[in-house]
């Protein structure tokens, strides 16, 4: 719909009414927030106030709606915004003062006036569309259709049922919408004769968020509420209401009202609960992390062994009946150190060694360290010997069963050989 239909329609609408020259100035007065001197009205300049209004503003969405429009037929020709070449950026000026958007004048005289070089007159251009799209940071690159749209109608979620199937089909319009995105943004539709309308879906919503969230219906905020009546798979292309009230979970409704297979809105209590002990459990866990710190240190590796099983179980644990003892796993430690790096005895004089018995996910060789019949990492012993003013001087990772050594390694002058 054009200006001129537009401006046809105003026309014919008024036709049966007196809009007298005082009338007008009357209409002009209010529009501008000018007082007024009260005379005694009529129900029919009421009328024709109102009239008036409404039509200015569906004046003005139709010519932003057309802008957006014009912009998406030319990013489908020829690229994002920023990519336009001067005489497309010119003509989609052009076309926006056709529209009787309102844009400064001296830029347009400037955009047109064909004696100025190109680049001056493609800045003058950039300018205009920027000051008009770019938002406040005036990012040319952050101006596509959908901002001009967004910038009139407010952000897509709040669109009426009207303007969304609108959008969709411009979309498919000029390729930008195939089956291929339904899934990430939807192809919205009219509800038809046989659907509920908007307004029980709305109702139908918010009778469930009530029930599931234990909260009076009078708490949810009705006229927030973002509706949308969308196909979302190329697998099941029926569409669904989509209904989102702040601060819950979405409702998602067959055409018919019913409340679908796939949506989680009857169990958000429950989830609440199981929410609310995880987080009871973090924050003790936090503390009984924070007094292993104060009582044994930072350094974890140097907490006893049934410390590290009560804190990190399942990943560590106490040894088991198949496993070694931990005194054990030290002397095999020992000798394996002194057998690989050429220790005498003495050398563990003063030293403390450590043990852990953790889950083992390290490799080995090729075939790893996975028990294949059970499918379970296996566990190893970790000895770390140190002294308390140098930690970590070498150690040993050794299966918790067998004592097979996996690894060994010595801080050597500061470095740290690795054998394994």
């Amino acid at each position: 719909m054009n200006k001129r239909q537009v401006q046809h329609a105003i026309n014919k609408g008024f036709s049966h009414l007196e809009f007298t020259a005082v009338h007008q100035r009357e209409v002009l007065s209010k529009v501008r927030g000018e007082t007024v001197v009260k005379k005694k009205g009529s129900v029919g300049l009421v009328l024709a106030m109102v009239l008036l209004l409404a039509a200015v503003t569906a004046l003005a969405v139709t010519i932003w709606n057309a802008a957006g429009e014009k912009a998406l037929r030319l990013e489908a020709e020829k690229g994002s915004v920023y990519e336009w070449d001067t005489e497309t950026r010119i003509a989609f000026v052009n076309d926006l003062m056709a529209m009787d958007i309102l844009l400064p004048e001296d830029e347009l005289a400037q955009m047109n006036d064909t004696t100025l070089p190109l680049d001056e007159r493609d800045a003058s251009a950039r300018k205009i569309i920027i000051d008009l799209y770019g938002g406040p940071d005036r990012r040319e690159d952050a101006i596509s259709h959908r901002s001009i749209l967004e910038k009139e109608n407010g952000p897509f979620e709040n669109w009426s049922l009207e303007d969304k199937a609108w959008y969709s089909q411009i979309l498919e319009k000029y390729h930008y919408l195939g089956w291929d995105n339904w899934e990430n943004v939807g192809y919205n539709v009219l509800p038809g004769k046989e659907d509920i309308s908007r307004e029980q879906a709305v109702q139908i919503a918010a009778d469930a968020v009530s029930a599931a969230y234990g909260v009076d219906i009078s708490d949810i905020p009705f006229k927030e509420a973002l509706v949308s009546f969308a196909r979302r798979s190329k697998v099941n292309p029926e569409p669904k209401w989509e209904i989102t009230f702040s601060g819950y979970a979405t409702v998602l409704l067959t055409p018919s009202g019913d409340i679908t297979s796939d949506q989680y809105i009857q169990t958000p209590l429950e989830e609440a609960e199981q929410q609310r002990i995880r987080d009871e459990e973090a924050a003790a866990y936090r503390i009984r992390l924070r007094e292993a710190e104060d009582k044994h240190g930072p350094e974890q590796y140097r907490w006893p062994l049934e410390v590290r099983a009560a804190l990190f179980a399942p990943y560590d644990r106490m040894p088991k009946d198949s496993d070694m003892e931990a005194e054990t796993a030290i002397i095999k430690a020992k000798e394996a150190l002194t057998g690989t790096y050429g220790f005498d005895e003495r050398f563990f004089d003063n030293l403390t060694a450590y043990v852990s018995l953790s889950e083992y996910s390290g490799t080995r060789n090729t075939e790893g360290s996975r028990n294949h019949e059970t499918g379970a990492w296996n566990f190893a012993y970790s000895v770390n010997f140190d002294a308390p003013d140098q930690p970590l001087i070498c150690g040993v990772t050794m299966l918790s069963d067998t004592g097979e050594i996996l690894e060994t390694y010595w801080n050597a002058d500061g470095v740290i050989p690795s054998v394994g």
